[in-house]
């Protein structure tokens, strides 16, 4: 064989980069294989057993993309046709090309659920076969990527679509499968707060980058945004779950005052609240639930795949009986009879049993929870994101956020809290048979959208998990572009499909295509930062890293603040003002000093540094998710002048402070809960084009309000 040009040998590099060792590459020729040009008259045969509509819109993809990269010049004819071997296959050829009958050998799995594809590329033709529709989607997009085409965010300004006078596609066979059957995102829980265009972005997305699962909430918004959910889902054939938060709906708050005795007792009392469980010992509780459970799942059989969970928060129910019940056993109460009942009205469906802050140890009865029609998703919050879960160096510190494992498991005594998790994620493996998923939180990862540089950690996860048989993961971020950890998201989607690749050199990689040669500043403060900074950020074990290492944040804001955005692609103007945006909010946190506690994230106490920050941080609002920063800082503020309610959760005002807008702004723990009431009241949101506009003008006037009165020196400050 002839030596390779310089050229060529950059390109077989990159394919082999690209795959990794886990998946095949074999080059027929070193000459190139299928060309096109921008007089090119192609023919496009498609067709699959099914899911016709999934490989229609992978042949207007390719038209698109090939359209746009050559000018709009090239003419295309289609053909549909049903393949000898009833394989998913798109082929392109030149016109007048007769190509030859196709070799079935090599046929890939047939498992709708196993992503899988080959490209074969040969004189005269260009040819892609899936393992289902979706994965000959996925190979188009791959060609299309080999091509210079980039989807690095979540809108078509993330793109980067390159001008080419030709396409050569190099001559061989490719052929690679995912490593985890599942990949997905979750919206966080205010999915109410994104407008139709967000959510269809978010998806097409999604597609680009292999990720083949959604999980839409349907508590906040999920009814006004189902039908684009389902629609923009089904052509590019990712998976829709819905996920319930089911207190909230079977259970509601308006029965406390007929069946009081249906709601935990915590701290003395019977208590209603968003956030607090139920009592499963209460006569009718469990009947309830499950009745009116069945009715609501009878009204909603456009989905299949359900999360279902009791709802978020800690608050369980210590009467005399329930006290000798742990929480996984106090939720298994619920959720088991409303399995069984459900799966009697449609035996289709299938629950994801969601392990969250009721996962210390498998339930006593574990029967339930290994029938093939259910699946587990292990929540990973709280970790000490500075350490994978599997680190044995993780410090046996307890849980970040000061929740009691130990109360309710022995286990968690004396180990660091990712070890703990791990324990328990075993148990779980172990029982369910390896249908268990991983459900990792990016918003806490990125909170606020401020840079959280953990990557190789989070890629150490995902190969031990590939290792134990963890079927696949979901990543709960919020959609506003992503921001500081748009990397992060891209990175994971490629480490889950194939595990051996480096987290390092996506870091890199991802940077180079978005800022083109000013990536290596950035990319130099990362290198530093893994080198020389971590050992600091984990010895203080801080939740945000600027607090902990101020010179290394100084030194990340001054090389974002010396990039020229004129000199970048739309793309990265996109992220670069965005950045921009929050490096001056973080500028202003690092003036407070020390490290606060918890998710407050200013250091100073004092009121008048509080909501300025809150005022800068709406006006940040688009780079980052300046209305959950806003409120988290104000709620805790608020609680900290004027003291909290029973349950530590929310602020108790006094009578001379605020108005009704204010007080209503505050009458739940969390934001989305909040949000969740005004909808139910026909209050939110207003505009359905901007949902955040209504919350960004209340939280404008609760800081004004809150101004004006701290500047008189009212409060009753227990700051000292």
């Amino acid at each position: 064989m002839r030596q390779l040009d310089a050229s060529r040998r950059r390109a077989l590099f990159y394919l082999l980069s690209i795959f990794g060792s886990g998946n095949k590459l074999t080059a027929s020729s070193h000459k190139p294989g299928f060309q096109l040009v921008p007089s090119s008259n192609i023919v496009i045969e498609f067709g699959g057993p099914g899911d016709p509509r999934i490989i229609h819109f992978a042949v207007e993809e390719s038209q698109r993309y090939i359209g746009q990269m050559l000018g709009h010049h090239c003419h295309f004819r289609e053909i549909e046709r049903n393949w000898p071997d009833k394989s998913y296959r798109i082929r392109l050829t030149s016109a007048g090309f007769k190509a030859g009958a196709f070799r079935t050998e090599t046929t890939l799995a047939a498992a709708s659920t196993l992503d899988e594809f080959e490209i074969e590329s040969a004189a005269g033709s260009l040819t892609l076969t899936g393992s289902n529709a979706r994965s000959l989607l996925y190979a188009v997009y791959h060609v299309l990527g080999e091509q210079g085409c980039q989807w690095l965010l979540p809108s078509r300004a993330g793109e980067i679509i390159s001008a080419k006078s030709r396409l050569i596609f190099l001559a061989g066979k490719t052929r690679t499968r995912a490593a985890f059957s599942m990949r997905g995102l979750a919206p966080v829980e205010d999915l109410q707060r994104y407008t139709a265009r967000d959510v269809a972005i978010q998806l097409d997305w999604m597609a680009k980058n292999r990720l083949n699962c959604f999980v839409a909430i349907m508590n906040y918004g999920g009814e006004r945004l189902k039908r684009v959910i389902l629609e923009e889902s089904e052509k590019r054939g990712i998976k829709v779950v819905g996920y319930l938060w089911s207190f909230e709906l079977f259970l509601p708050l308006s029965l406390f005052k007929e069946h009081p005795d249906y709601f935990p007792f915590i701290k003395g009392a019977r208590r209603a609240a968003y956030n607090v469980k139920r009592c499963p010992c209460a006569p009718g509780a469990i009947q309830t639930f499950v009745e009116n459970g069945q009715k609501w799942f009878r009204n909603h059989r456009d989905i299949l795949d359900w999360v279902v969970s009791p709802n978020d928060g800690y608050d369980w129910c210590e009467c005399a009986k329930c006290h000798m019940m742990k929480p996984k056993d106090q939720w298994a109460a619920f959720f088991v009879p409303l399995w069984e009942a459900v799966r009697r009205d449609n035996p289709e469906i299938r629950f994801q049993n969601f392990l969250y802050v009721w996962r210390y140890g498998v339930p006593k009865n574990v029967q339930a929870y290994r029938d093939a029609r259910m699946f587990e998703f292990f929540d990973t919050f709280p970790r000490n994101k500075w350490y994978s879960l599997r680190d044995p160096a993780a410090p046996p510190k307890p849980n970040p956020y000061g929740l009691g494992e130990a109360a309710f498991d022995p286990h968690a005594r004396g180990i660091s809290i990712n070890n703990y998790l791990t324990d328990r994620l075993r148990d779980w493996l172990a029982v369910a048979d390896g249908r268990v998923w991983i459900f990792e939180d990016l918003m806490v990862h990125g909170a606020f959208s401020f840079p959280i540089p953990n990557l190789p950690y989070l890629a150490d996860d995902v190969r031990a998990a590939r290792r134990e048989g963890v079927g696949g993961y979901l990543f709960e971020a919020f959609l506003e572009q992503w921001n500081s950890f748009a990397c992060e998201i891209w990175a994971l989607a490629r480490l889950c499909w194939d595990t051996t690749l480096d987290p390092v050199r996506l870091h890199q990689e991802f940077y180079q295509k978005l800022l083109g040669e000013q990536a290596g500043a950035l990319n130099e403060f990362y290198r530093r930062f893994f080198s020389d900074t971590i050992s600091i950020v984990r010895k203080r074990g801080g939740f945000y890293w600027f607090h902990c290492a101020p010179e290394a944040a100084d030194r990340y804001i001054k090389t974002v603040s010396a990039i020229r955005q004129n000199a970048l692609s739309g793309a990265g103007q996109l992220w670069h003002e965005r950045q921009m945006r929050i490096a001056t909010v973080m500028e202003q946190i690092l003036r407070q000093g020390k490290e606060p506690a918890g998710m407050a994230i200013l250091a100073s106490r004092k009121p008048k540094d509080v909501l300025a920050i809150c005022r800068s941080a709406l006006a940040a609002e688009t780079a980052m998710d300046g209305v959950f920063f806003v409120y988290e800082q104000l709620r805790l503020l608020f609680m900290r002048e004027f003291g909290a309610d029973a349950l530590g959760s929310r602020p108790v005002f006094p009578p001379d402070f605020g108005d009704v807008e204010l007080r209503s702004l505050f009458a739940h723990a969390k934001l989305w809960d909040t949000l969740a009431e005004w909808e139910a009241a026909g209050e939110f949101p207003s505009d359905s084009n901007h949902p955040d506009r209504q919350i960004v003008a209340t939280l404008h006037h609760a800081i004004g309000q809150a101004e004006s009165f701290f500047s008189r020196g009212s409060a009753p400050s227990r700051s000292g």
